[in-house]
């Protein structure tokens, strides 16, 4: 068994696990590996954490049957652009993927230029630590979670919503995100926001585009490869030239017709 760690852009997938007919990182790693000839027919990839469709990660982490030593160029030289194979390591065979990760780490980055409450923010964000049901945070039965940390920052006229923890539930984080906004505009008070931790009325999730699953820790010691992290850099690069000169072409048609 082999750990692999792994770059995604969201973008064009219809999230992490596989789904017969759509494009999904799963199925498009499985396809790539056994068209190498790495895996067999009826072996599988099992990802240690689940992304909805659009969503991104940066150090997702695959365990993966191989039947040899992986050659990262090779993979990643078959693979789409927008995946990237960029660590590995040898394994024990695990019976779970949960047994491999400590903690994970999710970022949520929203452009927000206006004024907000952000001492109420984060007092509704210390709410939100230790192993504990989410209640109407959680889309589906399974409300349990377990969260260490919340950091919600101001950088320019971006908010940054960072969420480590051991686990988490489906949609957790994009709906926490939109209760803590929803304070921070005054739209929801501090007790309407423990009502629904409690269990109370669902709030919908905020939008998949923004959220990136930017962490994974384990107890393995991987071996990056540099030339995979160059890889990842430069589809990055391309991703800031594109997504920058958007912005600033927005934002001047923005204020153009601001000043008719």
């Amino acid at each position: 068994m082999w750990a692999l760690k792994l770059y995604y852009d969201g973008e064009r997938f219809s999230g992490s696990q596989y789904q017969p007919g759509k494009r999904t990182v799963q199925g498009v790693l499985e396809e790539t590996l056994k068209g190498l000839g790495y895996l067999g027919a009826d072996e599988r990839v099992k990802l240690c954490c689940r992304t909805d469709s659009g969503v991104s990660a940066l150090s997702q982490v695959a365990l993966v049957p191989l039947r040899r030593r992986p050659i990262l160029g090779e993979i990643n030289s078959a693979l789409p652009g927008d995946v990237v194979v960029w660590a590995y390591v040898k394994t024990p065979n695990l019976r779970s993927v949960r047994t491999v990760v400590t903690s994970k780490e999710y970022r949520y980055y929203l452009w927000w230029p206006k004024d907000l409450n952000l001492d109420a923010l984060r007092e509704a964000s210390s709410m939100l630590i230790g192993e504990r049901e989410y209640g109407g945070f959680v889309k589906g039965r399974r409300k349990k979670a377990w969260i260490t940390e919340v950091d919600v920052c101001r950088a320019g006229e971006f908010l940054v919503f960072r969420f480590v923890g051991r686990y988490f539930a489906w949609q957790l984080v994009r709906r926490l995100v939109s209760g803590l906004l929803d304070v921070a505009l005054g739209k929801l008070s501090l007790g309407e926001f423990a009502g629904i931790l409690k269990g109370g009325r669902g709030m919908e999730p905020a939008p998949s585009w923004g959220l990136i699953l930017f962490r994974v820790e384990t107890h393995l010691d991987f071996t990056v490869d540099g030339r995979a992290l160059e890889r990842v850099m430069t589809q990055l690069n391309s991703k800031i030239a594109y997504n920058g000169a958007r912005y600033m072409l927005f934002k001047d048609a923005m204020n153009f017709l601001r000043s008719l």
